[in-house]
This record gives structure tokens, sequence and C-alpha cells, in this order.
């Protein structure tokens, strides 16, 4: 822990030195929506089949599905998370490294749904555009109208195979991937959200 001793007396000499927003976001930082969760105790936000530290510990399914609930229904791009867990609980210590967990772990998975997004796109672009080619050559099949069995086997293959390549490329590109841009714009405003703790 000798790592996370000399960050957390960093923290609280720079208290932005874990925040991944700009200077300007943080000056617009009054303009955010603030959510608040209530907590029993810390462990609420982790999961209760992971016993590690709290810096590399999996978060609650619940937590992130009630996160989710209260994000996606917000218009605002600016975020404010409060936490709010009993006074004679609290320990800034375990707060930071909290803060610290949640903050690497909305990063990594807005990042990693980037990419997954930019790959589909693609794939379905490709996919799409292949079925285009499939029928293009469809036809030119159609049009040689020599009353071969063997061309019009060829035509009966190709034809619907485009068609299929085409639908199926365009649903993949605006409708399958619609949950996996949800997840990103949750996690992408989770990344840049101010994380706070308070008691009650």
């Amino acid at each position: 822990m000798a790592e996370s001793e000399e960050e957390f007396k960093e923290q609280k000499e720079d208290p932005h030195k874990y925040d991944i927003r700009s200077k300007k976001d943080r000056k617009g930082a009054f303009e955010k929506a603030e959510i608040s969760i209530g907590l029993d105790e810390y462990d609420d936000i982790f999961s209760d089949f992971d016993p590690r530290a709290y810096l590399v510990r999996a978060l609650s399914h619940d937590f992130l599905d009630e996160a989710k609930r209260a994000v996606l229904g917000r218009d605002e791009e600016k975020l404010e998370l409060r936490f709010i867990v009993p006074e004679n609980k609290r320990d800034q210590k375990l707060e930071w490294v909290i803060r610290k967990r949640l903050h690497n772990h909305f990063i990594k998975h807005s990042q990693m749904l980037r990419q997954e997004l930019s790959k589909s796109k693609k794939k379905s672009l490709l996919l799409a555009f292949g079925g285009m080619i499939v029928m293009f050559l469809a036809s030119l099949v159609a049009i040689m109208d020599s009353g071969n069995v063997f061309q019009k086997f060829i035509f009966v293959l190709l034809e619907p195979t485009g068609w299929f390549m085409v639908w199926f490329g365009l649903d993949k590109l605006f409708y399958l991937s619609e949950h996996k841009k949800s997840e990103y714009a949750f996690y992408e405003k989770m990344s840049k959200c101010e994380i706070f703790f308070t008691g009650h």
C-alpha cells in the first residue's frame, strides 16, 4: 500500500490529481446535475462475491443498475455523483481509494465500448457493401438471357444472399448496437462525472 499512501497524500495536496476533467470542465462544475445514492456502508458499491481490496474489487451489479437508471434519464452531459454515507462510518482514505477505483472502471469501460462500437460499425458497413456487390453480380447474371440452368441457379443463389447481407448489415448498424450505444452513453457520462462522499 506504499504507493497508495503516497498517492493519498498527493491527492490531499491536489484534490484534482485524479479528476479526469479539464480545468474548463471543473470551472463549470456548478452546471452539473447531481445524482445522490444512499449507502449503509462502502461495501454496497462492490460485489459481495469479490473479497479483494477496494482498489481492484468488482463493482456491484445493483449499484451499476441503479446508477444507469439515474444517469440515462438525464439529458445533462455533466454529472455529479454523490454518495451519502453514515457519518460514523466515513473514512477519507477509503473514499479516495473508492473514488479512484470508480473513475478507473468507468474510463476503462467507456474506452472498451467505444472501440467495440467502432468495430461493429465497420463490420456492418462492410457487410452491407458486400451485399450490394452480390446484388450487382446477380443483376449481371439476370441480363444474360441465355436460358442456361446453371446461370439461373447462380441468380437464384445470389439475389437473396445479397438482400440478406444488406438487410442484416443495416439492421446491425442501426438497431442491434442500440444496447451498446446505451451502455457507452452511461460509461462515457460516468467517466467524466465528479464523485463526492458526504455524511448524514
